[in-house]
């Protein structure tokens, strides 16, 4: 699993740093990744895998590539980007946090 995984890691990094020297992202955490449907995507959630990639989604589809910049919002927190924050600007993992 970890080895398909970093095969996929270094082809979703190469694509990002062309969008980044296009300047059409400024880091990794604006991306939105597509990935055709694998055995790494059957084992591993999608949610863990943007976690992994360090990109702002992770959608499955028919081939890998790279999306424009996501329009979600960045969390004042911990900067990654969500669809949804809270009236302080966090996600819910950071809105825990503060709340533990």
């Amino acid at each position: 699993m970890f080895e398909q995984f970093f095969k996929v890691k270094d082809e979703v990094y190469a694509e990002l740093e062309t969008l980044r020297n296009n300047k059409t992202i400024n880091k990794n955490t604006e991306a939105v990744v597509v990935l055709p449907a694998s055995e790494l995507t059957k084992l591993v959630p999608v949610t863990t895998l943007k976690t992994w990639l360090n990109v702002a989604d992770v959608v499955l589809g028919e081939k890998l590539s790279t999306a424009k910049a996501v329009d979600d919002k960045a969390c004042a927190r911990c900067w990654l980007y969500f669809k949804d924050l809270n009236q302080d600007q966090l996600c819910a993992r950071c809105a825990n946090a503060i709340k533990q």
